[in-house]
């Protein structure tokens, strides 16, 4: 891999797996997120989502 690529891939994943040991470090976090993810995508009526994800 060139090295701007592999520097690139190197930064996402220590951004994603921060994230990942936050969301598991705290539990209060996790069920917010969830709970949005759930509401987001369990649409009953079909319609797009149209709000705002930091509500």
């Amino acid at each position: 891999m060139r090295p701007r690529i592999s520097g690139c891939m190197l930064g996402m994943m220590t951004d994603n797996l921060k994230l990942f040991k936050l969301i598991n470090d705290n539990p209060s976090l996790k069920k917010q997120l969830s709970d949005k993810v759930f509401s987001v995508t369990y649409n009953t009526d079909g319609k797009p989502f149209e709000g705002s994800f930091l509500e």
